[in-house]
């Protein structure tokens, strides 16, 4: 569990995944060993899938998509200054309640050439009962929304397939939606939109960090191009993009499709944490291979 055996000081041990129903019976099964060996553990499990909305997510909740990254990289970055596990517990839950992420799949498990024509492809696989099995694919000139990270069906298909600037506003749409009470996840305040009439600043929660995450086969040109969109289109909502990160960071193989994760940061007056210690977490810098800052 990564704490120490010789018994030196150990602030402890937090372990985080995203909500499936395996992982977290593993670790709900590590987690009990460890503790009845002694060891201090507290344990994270994030559903950030806001196209899984309350009434079909039941008990079960949302599935885990790239959220749990963000809210990971502040309670690091804690963790790394010393903290103790309380508290960077406290915020990986903060950060956790206060994203969302919305997927799309051009196609779920062939890679393509160019990136809005998926084709109707049969491949099978052996299962470990040595079973085939075929995988499933999307129809010609179909993407679908709202797809979980290991290809479980989304929120509906689209055909025809809509324009770059079309599908990220629908993207944005689920991410923002207040008013949709089955899945406004990210706590934002009406007063956080353009066409708001409140006047207070100190409440205001408009601004935001956005990671876009390649699901395995999407290029870092095409994620560049659904970044500026989706700045584009949430500044025209009233939002401020304070921070962006992209690439392959939840992948699934060579699926062909992204994810938008946003981040809603703490308002002026604060809650679990203020908005200059959250973006001074997000900056705080890191060795991992995988991560741009």
């Amino acid at each position: 569990m990564c704490q120490p055996t010789d018994g030196s000081e150990s602030k402890g041990t937090l372990v985080v995944c995203g909500n499936y129903t395996g992982d977290i019976l593993n670790a709900g099964l590590a987690i009990t060993r460890a503790q009845a060996s002694g060891f201090e553990v507290r344990f994270v499990p994030v559903g950030d899938d806001v196209a899984v909305g309350r009434k079909k997510g039941g008990k079960v909740g949302r599935r885990g998509l790239s959220g749990h990254l963000i809210a990971l990289k502040s309670a690091c970055a804690l963790a790394a200054k010393g903290e103790s596990l309380e508290r960077v517990t406290e915020v990986m839950e903060y950060v956790a309640a206060n994203v969302g992420t919305v997927g799309v799949a051009f196609d779920r498990y062939v890679q393509h050439s160019h990136l809005f024509q998926p084709r109707l492809t049969i491949h099978s696989v052996a299962l470990p009962n040595a079973t085939l099995t075929d995988l499933q694919t999307l129809p010609p000139a179909t993407i679908e929304l709202g797809m979980g990270a290991h290809g479980e069906p989304g929120l509906r298909q689209l055909n025809p397939i809509p324009t770059s600037e079309a599908l990220t506003s629908q993207m944005v749409d689920l991410l923002l939606d207040i008013s949709d009470s089955d899945r406004a996840f990210i706590p934002f305040s009406s007063s956080s939109f353009k066409d708001s009439t409140s006047t207070s600043s100190a409440s205001k929660d408009n601004e935001v960090v956005i990671l876009l995450n390649s699901l395995g086969s999407t290029s870092d040109e095409v994620l560049a191009r659904f970044a500026e969109l989706a700045i584009t289109d949430l500044t025209q909502r009233g939002f401020v993009v304070r921070r962006l990160t992209l690439g392959p960071l939840v992948t699934s193989l060579k699926m062909s499709g992204f994810g938008i994760t946003v981040w809603r940061l703490p308002p002026v007056s604060g809650e679990a944490m203020t908005r200059e210690e959250a973006l001074q977490l997000w900056d705080e810098k890191v060795d991992v291979a995988a991560w741009r800052q």
